[in-house]
């Protein structure tokens, strides 16, 4: 798992500490979930940034700063530390 093997380790929590804020959006709840009509805001983000019906996990998004409608980078599954530095050092003005 990318949030316990990788984030922590530097340099990509220091990465993260001093350039990025977190959100998270948890796309995989069932549509007969209870609180499925909470999720439909999320699925929209989802389908924006990912395309409809993609529930691939994990999937991070780099957002641009200026146009939160806008992504930089995506970047799909699990990465070891060097490759989601890599990922983390794009531009982003």
């Amino acid at each position: 798992m990318v949030e316990q093997g990788v984030f922590p380790k530097d340099p990509v929590r220091s990465i993260l500490s001093s350039k990025y804020v977190e959100a998270r959006l948890h796309t995989d709840l069932p549509v007969s979930h209870e609180r499925y009509k909470f999720n439909e805001r999320i699925q929209g983000i989802r389908a924006h940034f990912l395309g409809e019906g993609n529930i691939g996990l994990p999937y991070y998004i780099i957002v641009d700063p200026d146009e939160a409608e806008v992504s930089i980078a995506k970047r799909a599954g699990y990465a070891e530390v060097s490759v989601f530095e890599e990922f983390l050092s794009v531009d982003t003005r």
